[in-house]
């Protein structure tokens, strides 16, 4: 009798392009401890799958490993490259199959998103910006130190932007933390949100009650019409101070 595959860890609900993941595959039911079995790791959505476990022909998309003899208290890993991938809802699926043709599938789903590599966010009280892979891993949380309390970030393709509350700037960065500048630009009014467009700077003036608009190189720094009484902040207490990209 074929085993059964009696799950697949590691797999997340989605995964950045680029990103690399390890999937672990556990075996279970009647195993025969002879070379009998191939293992096969495919997906819809491109990328490719390789495995420290030889012989197989990776990396590839199918990879196929075998024959290999399986153990339920030895798991099969392999790992899965987006590099190249198309974005969107994809299948991934595992086949293993015996040396007389028998075989059992198993399908998953996975999100595959474009871009979307880390998520980012301020410390107001040590006035750095952290940042964390999407599944919560490699956290730094002084990513870009030398900010001023700062209160809101936003992301774009290429830099972060982030409100110094203290300082009354708005401060950018490359993506990977470099070349920071603190004032990039300067006549805010304690600025504590921050938001960016394929244009704009856009960022809350919290005593003027007014928001301040500028052009993605800094230039062109301006103010709208008062708000009135209202005090203007980034919206939503749990939201405004994190941003994903």
């Amino acid at each position: 009798m074929i085993p059964l595959f009696g799950g697949l860890t590691g797999l997340p609900s989605s995964i950045a392009i680029p990103a690399s993941v390890v999937l672990t595959a556990t075996v279970g039911g009647t195993i025969n401890a002879t070379n009998n079995y191939t293992v096969t790791f495919s997906t819809t959505c491109g990328g490719t799958f390789s495995s420290t476990t030889t012989p197989n022909n990776g990396p590839a998309n199918p990879l196929t490993i075998g024959p290999v003899a399986l153990s339920p208290t030895t798991p099969l890993q392999v790992t899965y490259n987006s590099t190249g991938a198309t974005p969107g809802m994809c299948t991934l699926t595992l086949q293993l199959k015996s040396a007389t043709g028998e075989t059992t599938t198993n399908s998953f789903t996975v999100t595959l998103l474009s871009g979307f590599i880390h998520i980012y966010w301020t410390n107001f009280s040590s006035s750095t910006i952290g940042r964390a892979n999407l599944d919560g891993t490699g956290a730094t949380q002084s990513f870009i130190s030398g900010a001023s309390n700062p209160f809101g970030v936003a992301v774009d393709g290429s830099y972060i932007y982030w409100a110094n509350l203290v300082t009354s700037t708005i401060g950018r960065a490359n993506l990977d933390g470099t070349s920071a500048n603190q004032s990039f630009i300067s006549g805010a009014n304690f600025p504590n949100g921050v938001a960016v467009d394929d244009a704009h700077i856009y960022w809350a003036n919290h005593f003027s009650n007014v928001i301040g608009r500028a052009n993605l190189d800094g230039t062109g720094s301006t103010r709208a019409s008062s708000l009135g009484p209202a005090v203007p902040q980034a919206w939503r207490w749990g939201r405004r101070n994190i941003q994903v990209v």
